[in-house]
């Protein structure tokens, strides 16, 4: 749970992306399906264990290679949604050949944040999903064995089976969507929030504050576009992809290292 993360901030240069050949879920067969979620799940435990261990975890996405001032970083993202010349604050873990390892990327002229893949959802966001998920499917199943056996005549006794094992299953299913969903994960966008500046940073849900900063867009709500920490903050083209959005920029905290590599070559 060691803390090493640090913000680098700068423009952007010599950047090299590979091209991208994840295939989509729409190509995957049952059997593909299932090996990609039991895949999941085993990097989501490996993700919990690195978080406690104080090692890196493996880190998916699509990978690029970039200069920050004179600061070289290289890693994965979910997609690269920054230019050559663009400024950037990237979260980042420096490794032992002096590159240094993104784990978020932030683009203040757009609002923008990227993170690689699975990371993200913070614990609670992820545990809420999974819970409502879980239990609407629990709950369909017990009913519809509960008629069964109600037709059937079972006893009281076999009755209360079916509640304890439908209870144990319910628990499980709810363990199992959580790690499916990336849950290992969400300790470290905790921590990334967290040094990021976000209050409470394991209930800090992304996607509500994606859909919030829409909403405040679309008014010119000042909130965003008055924003005293990005006042290079541009009219957004269109929204990106597999990129979340935020409004107000939170403070960062005192005790994380900033690397500022503005106007170095």
């Amino acid at each position: 749970m060691k803390n090493d993360f640090c913000l680098l901030k700068g423009t952007v240069s010599c950047l090299t992306v590979s091209q991208n050949n994840q295939e989509t879920d729409t190509k995957l067969t049952a059997t593909e399906r299932i090996e990609k979620d039991l895949y999941a799940v085993f990097c989501s435990i490996i993700a919990f264990i690195c978080f406690f261990i104080c090692c890196r975890p493996p880190l998916k996405g699509q990978h690029f290679c970039c200069h920050i001032g004179n600061k070289k970083v290289e890693g994965r993202l979910n997609t690269i949604g920054f230019n050559e010349g663009d400024y950037v604050e990237m979260l980042v873990k420096p490794q032992k050949n002096d590159v240094y390892q993104p784990y978020a990327v932030r683009i203040p002229k757009q609002h923008a944040i990227i993170f690689p893949q699975n990371i993200g959802l913070t614990t609670f966001a992820l545990l809420k999903v999974s819970f409502i998920l879980m239990t609407i499917f629990a709950v369909v199943i017990l009913l519809f064995l509960l008629i069964i056996e109600l037709f059937n005549g079972c006893s009281l006794n076999y009755i209360f089976n079916i509640f304890k094992y439908s209870f144990l299953g319910w628990i499980i299913a709810i363990i199992a969507a959580f790690l499916m969903g990336g849950g290992g994960y969400s300790f470290i966008s905790n921590q990334i929030y967290a040094c990021l500046g976000y209050e409470k940073p394991w209930k800090y849900d992304s996607e509500k504050e994606k859909e919030r900063f829409k909403k405040l867009y679309r008014i010119n709500d000042p909130e965003i576009f008055n924003d005293p920490q990005t006042p290079d903050f541009e009219k957004l083209k269109k929204f990106k992809a597999l990129t979340d959005y935020y409004c107000r920029t939170p403070t960062l905290p005192n005790w994380v290292k900033v690397i500022d590599e503005r106007n170095k070559k």
